[in-house]
């Protein structure tokens, strides 16, 4: 083999390597944009909506609580948290008015998701939707 043909054959091959490379790395790198928009946009969204979720079943009971330790219904604690059950019961029909819309989708939504939700929905007596895959 020439040196011509050598040089030529060196850099060739480096090159090709070089093109190589970067395919794999627009790959690797697409796959990751990919999950990351799966994690970030998916699911911290139902991650929110059932923070929501807990969150108002855990201020509801501090209210009902309020409401049984107060001493009668002209008091201004019975009042509030009254006023409190109540925004927080819409707070909480707000969220799974928002989580019924993600799971009627079905799209980035796992199996165990959907048992989960059916028994929440079973446990508190919510009229949403039974969810199967």
């Amino acid at each position: 083999m020439s040196i011509s043909k050598k040089l030529y054959s060196g850099f060739g091959l480096m090159i090709f390597l070089i093109i190589m490379l970067t395919v794999i790395g627009i790959n690797r790198v697409s796959f990751i944009d990919n999950t990351l928009y799966n994690i970030a946009e998916v699911n911290s969204v139902k991650q929110r909506h059932a923070i929501d979720f807990r969150g108002s079943v855990h201020d509801r009971a501090i209210s009902i609580r309020d409401v049984v330790l107060s001493l009668d219904k002209n008091t201004l604690l019975f009042k509030k948290s009254i006023v409190d059950i109540k925004k927080l019961e819409d707070s909480y029909a707000n969220s799974a008015k928002l989580m019924d819309s993600i799971f009627s989708k079905k799209e980035g939504i796992e199996e165990k998701e959907i048992v989960i939700l059916n028994k929440i929905n079973v446990k508190c007596n919510v009229k949403m939707y039974q969810y199967a895959m």
